[in-house]
């Protein structure tokens, strides 16, 4: 999140209770909320594919997965 500017930021945080979180769609034909890839600059596309593949490493906040070993609180 730190490689993007603050109005993209405001455009792409919404809390799971917000009208734009639970409007969120992904049908091309579907007018979406948040920031178009296409707006991103290609270090934020970097940034953000990164923060992509580690989640999808570590699974959703809250699951009680455990860190690995070359992470800090890893075992």
């Amino acid at each position: 999140m730190d490689g993007l500017t603050d109005d993209q930021k405001t455009s792409t945080q919404f809390t799971v209770h917000s009208t734009e979180w639970r409007m969120w769609s992904n049908i091309d034909s579907y007018e979406r909320q948040g920031v178009s890839l296409a707006y991103l600059t290609d270090n934020q596309k970097t940034l953000g594919t990164a923060l992509l593949k580690f989640r999808a490493q570590r699974g959703r906040p809250g699951d009680h997965r455990e860190d690995p070993p070359d992470q800090p609180g890893g075992g």
